[in-house]
């Protein structure tokens, strides 16, 4: 669920008693902060992978991180998806040992990633469609923001406190700094 600029500005301006019309900068700080903690959520199901192409490209507005890849899904020409793959347990170099001498191919059931691409493992025997879930890189636009709506409050608190700091309003600072944090806090232990 999306948050809009002018929800976030009807609910800093009611609780600090402001009429403000442009938060974009304060705006720009608390996606900031929060894209630090990895929450803006993507789904890519649209790469086919054949049995000649043994990897998957990261979406483009995917994190570079390995850690970026939440869950990746192979769905067969049939129209039915597999388990999720799983991480490759040593890493990108393990992976590369093994698939060197097992040149295999079957149904992938891990995955290991190096320069922005999945390899999968084993190689695939026929053609798939992969859904990768992943953690999004925040775009340039304001106006409307893709946090889930757990993450809703932590963005309002957030933008309530970056007001209040342009203000110099300290009261409204412990306020809203101590809830802003308290929600964040809140959300990194959902995510654990």
């Amino acid at each position: 669920m999306a948050i809009t600029t002018g929800e976030i500005l009807t609910f800093v301006n009611g609780v600090l008693n402001r009429e403000e019309t442009d938060i974009d900068t304060q705006l720009r700080l608390v996606v900031d902060d929060l894209a630090d903690l990895h929450v803006l959520e993507g789904l890519d199901g649209t790469q086919s992978l054949t049995s000649t192409s043994w990897h998957l490209v990261y979406p483009t507005d995917c994190l570079d991180t390995e850690e970026a890849i939440i869950s990746v899904q192979l769905k067969d020409s049939s129209g039915i998806y597999g388990p999720l793959l799983k991480v490759w347990p040593g890493g990108w170099r393990d992976h590369v040992e093994y698939s060197e001498g097992n040149p295999s191919r079957s149904v992938p059931a891990c995955y290991a990633i190096n320069e922005r691409k999945i390899y999968l493992d084993p190689r695939p025997a026929s053609d798939y469609t992969a859904t990768i879930h992943y953690y999004r890189r925040h775009g340039t636009s304001l106006t409307t923001l893709d946090f889930t709506d757990d993450w809703k409050r932590c963005v309002l608190f957030g933008a309530a406190l970056e007001v209040a700091c342009k203000y110099g309003l300290p009261n409204a600072v412990n306020l809203w700094g101590g809830r802003y944090e308290r929600e964040k806090e809140k959300r990194r232990i959902l995510m654990r």
